[in-house]
């Protein structure tokens, strides 16, 4: 059986957010799919967006504070373990850093898929990227083409598109 678990920022409505929503409510019965929000919390997730409460059981929210916290990967990791994850969704630079800290050490395979690539122009922003991305075992994924070619031409890597 598969258990993915797709890592986003916040969930908030969004084409990002709402892509995530219908991966996980289209997939396949034998395909279990869970979506940890390392921003927010659930009450003010469904009250922004009600979509969210036919979900509710399949939503992790982890409260990450501002800034860079460790313990958010902890949280993480522990739900990677309680959950029985084989795949872990990382979407945008965020989820990437937090997905790769807590998989550290375990044999997982990790997909990441860039939305979009305006954030590649930030020096500091695409070295932790091509940094997060140096594993060969990464399936990189970009959602249109012309990300996919910025990828490229930014990152020196190539990236499936949908």
């Amino acid at each position: 059986m598969i258990r993915t678990l797709q890592v986003v920022q916040h969930l908030r409505p969004g084409g990002l957010e709402k892509l995530v929503l219908n991966l996980m409510r289209f997939a396949s019965p034998r395909h279990h799919v869970y979506i940890a929000s390392l921003e927010g919390n659930a009450s003010s997730a469904i009250k922004a967006w009600p979509e969210l409460s036919m979900f509710k059981d399949k939503l992790i929210f982890l409260n990450k504070p501002q800034g860079v916290d460790l313990k958010t990967a902890y949280q993480l990791r522990k739900v990677i373990q309680d959950f029985n994850i084989t795949t872990v969704h990382s979407h945008h630079l965020g989820p990437l850093l937090y997905s790769r800290l807590a998989m550290l050490g375990l044999n997982l395979t990790h997909i990441h898929t860039e939305h979009d690539s305006w954030h590649l122009r930030d020096p500091k922003q695409k070295s932790m990227t091509r940094w997060l991305l140096k594993s060969n075992k990464i399936a990189l994924v970009a959602d249109a083409p012309s990300v996919a070619k910025e990828i490229q031409q930014l990152l020196g890597r190539s990236a499936n598109h949908i």
